[in-house]
């Protein structure tokens, strides 16, 4: 069996994300809205979105847009009227210290924790969240 969808379904769609926020779809040569694109999601059709500006890929910036629109009840307000989420720490293992929940004792390996404090080998991303589909900040 070869890889790709199935004979009938559509394929992937190419958007570009332009300047002034409208979506793109680049093989239809049209605009697209997001409630068509929600749709396209729902059946299980695949997208990529990239900035018109810059071709960089924001695909996943468009389907967070999507998910909030989807979201029943969920006031859809301008993209950068919604106040950053908190950032939290790490969530605390429930097994015993320098262990494993099962109980077995599991060596401390530099760089291979799950938190991003200092010394772990991870380094925290801190993104610059643009407000919405317009230009970045």
């Amino acid at each position: 069996m070869t890889g790709g969808f199935p004979s009938g379904d559509r394929q992937s769609r190419r958007l570009r994300l332009r300047n002034d926020g409208e979506l793109y779809d680049l093989d239809e040569r049209r605009a697209v809205d997001l409630e068509e694109l929600c749709d396209d999601v729902r059946s299980g059709r695949r997208f990529r979105a990239y900035r018109q500006h810059t071709g960089a890929e924001c695909t996943n910036e468009v389907l967070v847009e999507i998910l909030r629109m989807a979201l029943p009840g969920y006031p859809y307000a301008a993209p950068d009227a919604l106040p950053r989420p908190p950032h939290r720490a790490p969530p605390e293992t429930a097994g015993p210290a320098g262990g494993s929940a099962d109980g077995r004792s599991r060596p401390h390996r530099p760089g291979r924790g799950a938190g991003g404090g200092a010394g772990d080998g991870h380094k925290e991303k801190r993104g610059s969240w643009s407000g919405g589909f317009g230009n970045p900040a």
